[in-house]
This record gives structure tokens, C-alpha cells and sequence, in this order.
């Protein structure tokens, strides 16, 4: 049994949580019937993020290393879009975490809240 404890208020408060900037992300089609990615970010949501623990790695994707996960509790909704390949974006201190995967579970400590594991985008290269 899990225990059924609403943090909800300590997950939302500045003071325990932190900022991120939680980009949305989806896909579109343009005016010539090309498939174009849209983001749209929302900056200082509060949450909190902590750093991926040795669970995590389970759920992560090959080759990830464990500095390059972190977990989300947020007070609203994720997303991994496994149908077009484009899950939402979490910036915290300067770097870009791609949503790998919700957990289904969460909700017993909170209404509404999400708890999601997060991996290090990889660098673009010029």
C-alpha cells in the first residue's frame, strides 16, 4: 500500500521547490504540408527536481549515465509523446531534459501532481 500524504503544498512553495522553465511541445504542419516542431516555453514553474537515483536507471535509456537524469515532481501535466516522437522539455540550471517517462502512481501524494523522469538532451553539433 502506498501512503496516501498530500505534500502538494510543499511541492508548489519557492522555498522547497525549485524554477524550471517547462517547454510544450507538439507538432504541426505548415502551409506547404511540411511537418514542423512547435515549442512553447513557460518559465519560473516551480517543482521539484531532484537527481536521478540508481532506480531511475532502469527507466533510462541505454548508455545514459546517471548525471544525466533527473526526476520531476510537478503540479500539472507531462507529456511523452510516443506517437510523433516529441516529448516536453524541462530547463533547469542552463540544460534541457527530455520527458522519458511518467510515473503512473504519483497521485496518491498529491491531486494533479506528476512525477517524471528526465534525461540530458544530447549537444547539438555544428
Amino acid at each position: 500500500l502506498m501512503a496516501n500524504i498530500d505534500v502538494s503544498f510543499l511541492l508548489s512553495d519557492p522555498d522547497f521547490g525549485d524554477t524550471f522553465t517547462l517547454v510544450k511541445r507538439g507538432v504541426s504542419v505548415n502551409s506547404v504540408g511540411e511537418t514542423v516542431l512547435t515549442e512553447t516555453s513557460a518559465a519560473d514553474v516551480v517543482g521539484s527536481v531532484q537527481s536521478g537515483s540508481t532506480d531511475d536507471l532502469v527507466l533510462a535509456p541505454n548508455g545514459a549515465r546517471l548525471s544525466d537524469i533527473i526526476t520531476v515532481y510537478y503540479g500539472g501535466d507531462l507529456s511523452v509523446e510516443r506517437i510523433n516522437g516529441y516529448s516536453d522539455v524541462i530547463v533547469w540550471k542552463g540544460r534541457r531534459y527530455t520527458v522519458q517517462d511518467i510515473a503512473g502512481d504519483w497521485n496518491n501524494y498529491g491531486t494533479g501532481y506528476t512525477k517524471a523522469l528526465c534525461v540530458l538532451e544530447a549537444v547539438a553539433s555544428a
